[in-house]
């Protein structure tokens, strides 16, 4: 039996491996803390996105070293290495043409989010642009609100993690972040905070997105169509 290595490059977090998969192609697979979609905890990685790719991972055969990083890295790892997973990825036109989109692993709803104490309530997403915003930095947030015409210089203040991100959001020193709600609150419960204390500012139906498992575009086409496959025998009835 060989072993499943994850590769935690999260700060200076130690390798470690768990048996898993035996006599499989290798492809490295990128993915950032993301909860309750994406974990990791006692040596272990896990969520409701990942037990779906590992699933899929499976039924293609391939042995994957999971690489536990900040979005900015994981993203840009994908998009410049053949052969090389991310997710859980939203989907943007600004992102099409790098990736192989290979199956919907979950979705969110998108949306500002306030602590509650500050009251704040908007109307628009116009309105938000009076107020400072953090996004992580090559995230979808990040893309969509510069698209919106948001900019760095005056409503958006880009962090290289969400750790800081919430670090400054619980600090009040930014008023919102543009995420889901249901993650915020699982980051909360993580730093033994009641998850009662936030709220959505703002929701709007067009902000709620799939969350991908996508491969680089240049990967070569036996080992995309071994995960099309795979993607098919995991949806099947």
């Amino acid at each position: 039996m060989t072993k499943l290595t994850f590769l935690i490059v999260y700060g200076l977090l130690s390798l470690s491996t768990i048996p898993m998969y035996s006599y499989a192609q290798k492809v490295d697979v990128f993915t950032e803390n993301f909860p309750p979609f994406q974990t990791y905890q006692d040596n272990r990685l896990d969520g409701i996105a990942t037990q779906k790719v590992k699933k899929i991972l499976q039924n293609a055969n391939l042995q994957p070293e999971f690489y536990i990083v900040p979005w900015a890295r994981a993203f840009n790892s994908a998009k410049k290495t053949k052969n090389t997973l991310v997710f859980s990825m939203q989907r943007s036109p600004e992102r099409e043409q790098y990736f192989h989109w290979l199956e919907v692993v979950t979705k969110i709803e998108n949306g500002f989010v306030s602590l509650k104490k500050r009251n704040i309530k908007l109307n628009s997403l116009d309105e938000a642009k009076h107020y400072l915003t953090a996004v992580a930095l090559d995230s979808y947030p990040y893309e969509y609100l510069i698209s919106q015409g948001f900019s760095e210089d005056k409503n958006l203040l880009v962090v290289s993690s969400r750790e800081t991100q919430l670090n400054l959001f619980l600090s009040g020193k930014v008023d919102f972040v543009f995420l889901d709600l249901y993650h915020m609150k699982e980051r909360l419960l993580s730093r033994n905070l009641p998850p009662t204390i936030i709220e959505h500012a703002l929701k709007l139906p067009e902000w709620t997105k799939e969350l991908y498992l996508a491969i680089n575009k240049d990967s070569d086409p036996e080992l995309v169509n071994k995960l099309k496959s795979a993607v098919k025998k995991h949806t099947s009835p």
